[in-house]
C-alpha cells in the first residue's frame, strides 16, 4: 500500500518524505520530586532523551518525555522514485519496527 502511494504520488514533482516520529510529552508537576519521579519512570521506560525543566524560580517544573526513534527519508523528489521497492519495504519494515518500540515504552511508562 505504501509502495503503490509512493509510485502514485511521486509524479505530483513534490518531494515526499517517509516519516516516524516518536511519542513525546511534555507536562507539569506540582513539584520537583514529583518532576523527579516522572522523570524516573520515563528513562526506565526507555525515553532516554527525557529532561526536567526548572521555570520561573523553581515554581514551574516541566518535564519533557521523548526519545530517538525518529526516522526521516526522502523517497521521491521532481517526478521520480529515489530508491528502490525493495529499499521502500525495508524503510516501511523499519518504520514500523520503530512504530511497534514506541508502543511498547509508552506501555511501561504506563506501568511505571
Amino acid at each position: 500500500e505504501v509502495l503503490s502511494s509512493i509510485h502514485s504520488r511521486s509524479c505530483s514533482g513534490d518531494r515526499l518524505v517517509l516519516r516516524f516520529e516518536p511519542f513525546i510529552l511534555h507536562l507539569e508537576a506540582s513539584n520537583a520530586a514529583w518532576g523527579q519521579r516522572v522523570l524516573a519512570a520515563a528513562r526506565a521506560a526507555g525515553f532516554r532523551e527525557s529532561g526536567l525543566t526548572l521555570g520561573s524560580g523553581g515554581r514551574r517544573v516541566m518535564v519533557a518525555i521523548r526519545c530517538s526513534l525518529r526516522l526521516e527519508v526522502p523517497v521521491a523528489d521532481g517526478g521520480c522514485v529515489l530508491v528502490s521497492d525493495p529499499y521502500l519495504r525495508y524503510l516501511v519494515a523499519l518504520a514500523n519496527h520503530k512504530f511497534r518500540d514506541n508502543s511498547r515504552r509508552i506501555a511501561r511508562l504506563e506501568a511505571e
